[in-house]
C-alpha cells in the first residue's frame, strides 16, 4: 500500500470521482431536459427506480467478481458504459422523433445511472487496495468532491449536451 506506484494511486483516485462526476451532471440537467421533452409522469418515475434496483442485485455480484477477476476490468467495462450512456442522453430528443425519444432517453440515462453505480463497487476497493482504511476514506471523500464541483461546473456553464459530452469526455480519459 504505502509502497505503491504513483501513476498507480493516482489512477485509483481518479476513478474514484468518476461515478460522481457522472451522476452529478444527470441530476442537475437530466430531469429538466426530460420535462422539456414532455416524458409522460410515470417514465419520469421509472428513470429513478432502474438503478437502486438493478443495484440490489448487481453490487454483490460486482463486489465478488472484482475480489477474484480484479478491479480493472470492471472500472474499463462500467466506465464505458457511463460514457456511452451520457454521451447518447443528451442527443435523444434531437435525433430520434418525439415518441421514442422520452424512451431512449431514460434508457441511456438507465445505462449511464446504473454504470455509474457499478463503478462505486471496484473503485472504492481500489482505493481500500492501494490505500490503507482511513487514507482510502478520505481521499475518496476528496476525490468524489472533486468529480461533483468539475461536473456541476459543466452543467452550470456549458449548454446541456456539450455538458455531457465534457463528462462523458473526461470519464473516457480517466
Amino acid at each position: 500500500r504505502p509502497g505503491a506506484p504513483l501513476s498507480l494511486r493516482l489512477a485509483a483516485q481518479l476513478a474514484v470521482a468518476m461515478p460522481e462526476l457522472g451522476w452529478s451532471v444527470c441530476e442537475a440537467l437530466f430531469m429538466p431536459m426530460l420535462l422539456d421533452m414532455h416524458v409522460p409522469d410515470p417514465l419520469l418515475a421509472i428513470c429513478w427506480v432502474i438503478s437502486p434496483v438493478s443495484s440490489f442485485f448487481l453490487q454483490p455480484c460486482v463486489g465478488t467478481a472484482s475480489d477474484v477477476r480484479g478491479r480493472k476490468p470492471f472500472i474499463l467495462l462500467f466506465g464505458f458504459m457511463a460514457v456511452v450512456g451520457l454521451l447518447v442522453t443528451p442527443y435523444c430528443a434531437t435525433i430520434l422523433p418525439q415518441a421514442m425519444a422520452g424512451p431512449a432517453a431514460v434508457a441511456a440515462f438507465g445505462l449511464a445511472d446504473v454504470s455509474h453505480d457499478m463503478l462505486v463497487t471496484p473503485t472504492r476497493a481500489q482505493m481500500n487496495d492501494t490505500f490503507g482504511p482511513d487514507e482510502a476514506e478520505w481521499r475518496s471523500a476528496v476525490a468524489g468532491g472533486a468529480g461533483k464541483l468539475t461536473a456541476l461546473l459543466c452543467a452550470m456553464l456549458l449548454s446541456p449536451a456539450v455538458a455531457f459530452s465534457a463528462v462523458a469526455g473526461i470519464m473516457a480519459l480517466a
